[in-house]
């Protein structure tokens, strides 16, 4: 987690094709899924802009079927929650994230941790202080 995050060639665009990594194969960028590109370009400005992604101390809050870590730093606090399955789940929120206020990194909202968080499949949130 303190390092920088790869993406693969084509990757960003939603490319299904197979690359293979060891002969050049160019990408077909007409194909390119322009919501995933823009989502991939938020991504990664607040990764950028962010001292906690970049430098903070990792702490764990996993289940089965998310992925959840909050990334700090003294100025600066990032919590990610992951739905890892092909189906909607439900996480259950430890005490040190239940009830809590957030603001959604990508697009500015006030968020609200609860005890519980439904997320469909797939789906995640990148949450700061």
């Amino acid at each position: 987690m303190k390092s920088v995050p790869m993406i693969y060639n084509g990757q960003e665009i939603g490319y299904n094709k197979r690359i293979d990594y060891f002969d050049n194969v160019p990408i077909d960028w007409s194909t390119a899924d322009n919501d995933m590109l823009l989502e991939y370009q938020k991504i990664i400005a607040f990764r950028n802009s962010s001292e906690a992604l970049r430098k903070g101390k990792l702490t764990g809050y996993s289940s089965n079927d998310a992925s959840v870590f909050t990334m700090e730093t003294t100025t600066d606090k990032v919590l990610i929650v992951a739905n890892i399955k092909n189906k909607s789940v439900k996480y259950t929120a430890p005490t040190a994230l239940a009830n809590t206020n957030w603001t959604d990194a990508l697009t500015g909202n006030p968020i609200s941790i609860a005890s519980e968080i439904n997320l469909e499949a797939y789906q995640y949130l990148i949450l700061k202080k």
